[in-house]
């Protein structure tokens, strides 16, 4: 259903810094981008659910899924509160449920 699951790599192989992460290699190796990426959406849950899709819609599902899977390791708590927010939360991690800023289709 819809794509719904981590991507096979997971955080084992994290992403590059500093690359475009709307074309976005899951085998670089460089696990900052995914830190500030979870970063992000740790700060963008203290501002709802708007803030959290609106960060969302800026990455790949895969690096959606690294940066949920690094904060389910860093800041579980804030996860399950989110998870309460949004009870289909995991759906909006597919670029087919949230479509990418400026995806055609």
């Amino acid at each position: 259903m819809f794509g719904i699951h981590p991507p096979d790599i997971g955080i084992g192989n994290p992403h590059c810094e500093g690359v475009d992460t709307t074309d976005f290699d899951p085998n670089n190796g460089d696990r900052s981008l995914v830190q500030a990426c979870a970063q992000m959406l740790r700060d963008g849950i203290h501002q709802g659910v708007e803030a959290v899709k609106g960060i969302l819609k800026r990455w790949s599902t895969d690096l959606r899924w690294c940066a949920v899977l690094l904060l389910e390791e860093t800041a579980a708590q804030q996860l399950r509160r989110l998870e309460e927010l949004v009870p289909q939360f995991y759906t909006l991690l597919s670029e087919e449920v949230l479509p990418m800023e400026g995806a055609n289709g």
